[in-house]
């Protein structure tokens, strides 16, 4: 049900609210200002800088954006929006995460396993440290931290490198479509 109200939002406002969420979840990450998170353009390992910090940005807004269609996607779009060209706005942000404050190391595949599991719980007893460590207002990182995320995984790129994808998920683009029809009426 989920996936076919997905499939049922007209494209061009599907691809508005995709690139609308990467573009904040991207901001958001930047917005950190920190080292130990950073945004992947590419499965190569490029990375986008953090303000303050040396990593070059080799990206821009659009990168791995676009992909190609799955077989269910196009089997849907045959259904529902037929005609439709091969290429597909991509919900997936792509996260390299560090440890340690001085000299940041790489997460191992059980680190980014663990993360993986901390996403999808509750968080906000955390809050009072996080605040203390973070830029961000206390009612958005108590936000973030209580926000449960299902829609990742954890990625071996490269031997002995790994990232964490986060996407979007079908329930949550229906979300801010209904929201968006509902401001627009």
């Amino acid at each position: 049900h989920e996936i076919e109200r997905y499939h049922a939002i007209p494209q061009l406002q599907l691809d508005g609210i995709i690139r609308e969420w990467v573009r904040e979840v991207r901001k958001l990450i930047t917005d950190l200002g920190t080292p130990c998170i950073q945004l992947l353009c590419d499965e190569n390992g490029e990375t986008i800088s953090s303000p303050g910090h040396s990593t070059p940005s080799t990206c821009s807004d659009d990168d791995t954006v676009m992909c190609h269609k799955s077989d269910l996607d196009k089997e849907l779009d045959a259904r529902y929006h037929p005609g439709k060209g091969d290429e597909v706005v991509n919900t997936i942000v792509s996260i390299a995460l560090k440890q340690g404050e001085k000299n940041p190391t790489a997460l191992t595949l059980n680190q980014y396993k663990l993360v993986h599991r901390l996403m999808a719980m509750d968080l906000r007893a955390f809050a009072p440290q996080v605040c203390q460590r973070s830029r961000l207002p206390p009612k958005c990182i108590e936000r973030l931290l209580q926000t449960r995320c299902f829609m990742a995984q954890p990625v071996t790129i490269a031997k002995d490198r790994h990232i964490i994808r986060v996407a979007m998920s079908a329930s949550f683009a229906w979300e801010c479509y209904e929201q968006e029809r509902f401001f627009l009426q």
